[in-house]
């Protein structure tokens, strides 16, 4: 089996750490972010300090929730 990464980093904690985050599920944290500001960007009402911190949030809170079903 393969690494995505790179290869100086396989069999290594970072590389335990990486796949644990589940990379590939982030985008379902990430959309409904993505969704609200372009709401907010059509009504000319966006901030992007906000909208930073909501993606941010919301990365942070799936990467825990896929850390916690570990």
């Amino acid at each position: 089996m393969t690494s995505q990464f790179s290869p100086e980093l396989n069999n290594s904690w970072v590389t335990a750490w990486l796949l644990a985050m589940r990379p590939k599920t982030l985008l379902a944290a990430a959309a409904p972010v993505l969704v609200g500001t372009s709401v907010a960007v059509s009504n000319d009402v966006a901030r992007l300090g906000p909208a930073v911190a909501a993606l941010v949030g919301a990365l942070v809170l799936q990467i825990g929730a896929n850390f916690a079903n570990d």
